[in-house]
């Protein structure tokens, strides 16, 4: 049946519609043939990518983790996940063959538990220290080990995690081990003062964060070996000479404005 009401008809509308749809599909045929032209060009070979379990590529980062855990089911799932970050990451599950790894190969990062059966996790940093000077080696523990922790830190582990280990953070620990600029930590409560300090920190080269009370200075000094420290000694929340203290107790060797 045919309507036409005041001289409108349906008929020249659906042509138009049909137009467009045809306009649209050829529009989407170019778009995708120029895209295959692009992703013929590019040299795949170039990138340094790789498939992760879940199908989805990754960026390499080139750098080599040694995971030191006796409980091996947690140390191949840190390695999984150090993986899935993009970093390269081998197992050994004692701290003799930890030992044995660093002699034999170059790691960038030594992550390792503190209690394990033989050798703990401080005695291993010990001992890696004469073997690897250079290599940074960050703890995780499970248990009340105040003590052996601040002797650790006291003798230049980077840093020391609490299990469950926080997976944002300790990336983020791992990430300022590297060399690439002074690590900067800012306790302060004047947000606008942080900005400025954390632009001109990355002016020149350096890495800052920021923390807000007396509690987390304390933890991010723990976990991240810290080249320069700067305490507000004013804002209550942070009681900058106490703060001081306490980091100065397990970090003797940072530099604490």
């Amino acid at each position: 049946m045919l309507y036409n009401l005041k001289g409108w008809s349906p008929f020249p509308a659906i042509k138009l519609r049909c137009e467009h749809f045809i306009l649209i599909r050829i529009y989407i045929i170019d778009l995708a043939q120029e895209i295959r032209k692009k992703l013929a060009a590019i040299d795949i070979s170039a990138l340094n990518l790789t498939v992760c379990k879940s199908k989805e590529l990754i960026l390499k980062t080139n750098r080599r983790i040694l995971v030191v855990d006796d409980n091996i089911d947690y140390c191949e799932g840190i390695i999984d996940f150090l993986e899935m970050e993009g970093f390269d990451a081998i197992g050994v599950h004692d701290g003799f063959k930890a030992l044995e790894a660093v002699k034999k190969e170059v790691f960038d990062l030594v992550l390792m538990d503190v209690r394990m059966p033989g050798m703990d996790g401080v005695e291993t940093f010990q001992k890696l220290k004469s073997v690897s000077p250079e290599t940074p080696t960050i703890l995780m523990t499970a248990f009340a080990v105040e003590s052996r922790i601040r002797e650790a830190l006291r003798n230049g582990v980077f840093g020391a995690f609490q299990k469950p280990v926080d997976n944002e953070r300790l990336i983020c620990s791992i990430k300022n081990s590297f060399p690439g600029g002074a690590v900067v930590m800012i306790a302060d409560d004047d947000k606008e003062l942080c900005s400025n300090l954390l632009s001109k920190f990355a002016e020149k080269g350096y890495r800052g964060v920021v923390v807000r009370n007396r509690e987390m200075a304390i933890r991010m000094a723990s976990e991240k070996k810290f080249d320069i420290i700067l305490i507000d000694t004013k804002q209550k929340d942070i009681n900058g000479f106490e703060t001081y203290q306490k980091i100065r107790d397990f970090r003797p060797d940072v530099n604490i404005i």
